[in-house]
């Protein structure tokens, strides 16, 4: 068997690797990487600590199978720091994360209600995630105790 062959008939299931055939290859069920756009909230949106807001979606079906496409998702709270480009939304760093968990993405509804957490730093660089997919972002938005009032930082 070549191993190019030999690397096309594995599956790597928990950290090993495990040799399957190709008809169980086959078999298994393989995700497509799409999750909807987060429409809300969006760069004018303000929101207060301790309070509860609704994030939206677009709830449309995009017409792949179900068993191919991730039909719920977690809200995460994140933020950008300018002075840290490459820390990416730093998610870790929220307390009360994820906001949500197994929201269904097209079955009825298109947003779901979350609580922003108590003791947020004043930023205007804060996003919603659809956990799971690092392109679907919400638009900057503001979280502080003060509308108009966030400090970047």
């Amino acid at each position: 068997m070549h191993l190019l062959q030999f690397a096309t008939n594995c599956l790597v299931l928990g950290g090993s690797l495990v040799a399957a055939s190709l008809s169980q290859v086959d078999s298994v069920n393989q995700f497509i990487a799409y999750f909807p756009s987060v429409t809300s909230p969006v760069n004018d949106t303000h929101w207060t600590p301790n309070n509860t807001y609704a994030v939206y979606w677009n709830n449309t079906n995009p017409g792949y199978p179900d068993d191919q496409l991730h039909t719920t998702a977690d809200f995460w709270l994140g933020f950008y720091d300018p002075s840290k480009p490459d820390s990416g939304y730093n998610y870790d760093q929220v307390p009360g994360n994820p906001l949500a968990t197994n929201i269904s993405l097209y079955g009825g509804l298109n947003w779901t209600a979350v609580t922003v957490p108590p003791g947020l730093p004043d930023r205007t660089t804060y996003v919603v995630n659809l956990r799971g997919s690092a392109g679907t972002v919400s638009a900057q938005f503001e979280i502080s105790t003060i509308d108009g009032m966030g400090s970047d930082e």
